[in-house]
């Protein structure tokens, strides 16, 4: 099995929503830490400083009914916890990166992957997106200048890789928009500073598995035309 973050659910045929409302989700993380691996790269560019945080979005409950909403009807979506927790604190210190590993192991709800400050004009965390799904960037998507721009839709099963950078000035700030956080980051301490990777020998290098096929390995070509 290739590195990346994965996780495990329930598939039980009629009864998987129900399962995973009841919390029968979790994490797999696989490392690849060999020298050009997407783990053994990050670790040594940060000297093996690089804290890692897994957070599994998950919806507790044990009623089933949740696609009606309104007063009365007993449905509605439950809150979004973070590895069991509602709001729960994360720590960093002021400048300081952290690897997050995302897993949206909710039934029926979106996460929005943004960050924001609870004082109003202070700048809030900044990320870039190492990997999605599983599946490390390749360092040409990572470092379009758009990566960290805009925030990043996390639908149920989706999972996100990034290195978040804590502001330099302390304070709490949210992990998710601040109407809705999923979690709040207290920066405070002393301060880290850290750099993203911006030379491409210093991000991990793309598997020859994930590299585009070469016409010089196709066999067969077959035309499909789709239509109605």
């Amino acid at each position: 099995q290739a590195p990346g973050t994965l996780w495990y659910h329930s598939h039980k045929h009629g009864s998987t929503s129900l399962n995973m409302f009841n919390g029968m989700s979790g994490a797999l993380i696989i490392e690849d830490n060999l020298p050009d691996g997407y783990d053994g790269k990050l670790k040594a560019f940060y000297n093996d400083k690089l804290v890692q945080q897994v957070l599994v979005l998950q919806q507790i409950t044990g009623a089933n009914n949740l696609v009606t909403s309104g007063a009365g009807s007993g449905g509605g979506a439950p809150p979004i916890l973070v590895n069991g927790q509602y709001t729960p604190k994360i720590t960093m210190q002021p400048g300081q990166i952290q690897l997050f590993r995302v897993i949206n192991a909710c039934v029926q709800t979106p996460f929005s992957f943004t960050f924001g400050a609870c004082n109003t004009g202070d700048p809030p965390p900044a990320f870039k997106q190492t990997a999605q799904d599983g599946v490390q960037f390749a360092y040409a998507n990572y470092i379009k200048s758009t990566n960290g721009t805009l925030a990043i839709n996390v639908a149920p099963a989706n999972r996100v890789d990034a290195l978040v950078q804590a502001p330099t000035k302390p304070g709490l700030y949210t992990f998710g928009p601040v109407t809705a956080p999923a979690a709040f980051i207290e920066v405070s301490g002393t301060a880290t500073p850290m750099v993203f990777p911006t030379d491409e020998k210093d991000f991990p290098r793309q598997p020859a598995f994930l590299g585009g096929i070469r016409e010089s390995e196709i066999n067969l070509w077959r035309r499909v035309v789709y239509g109605w």
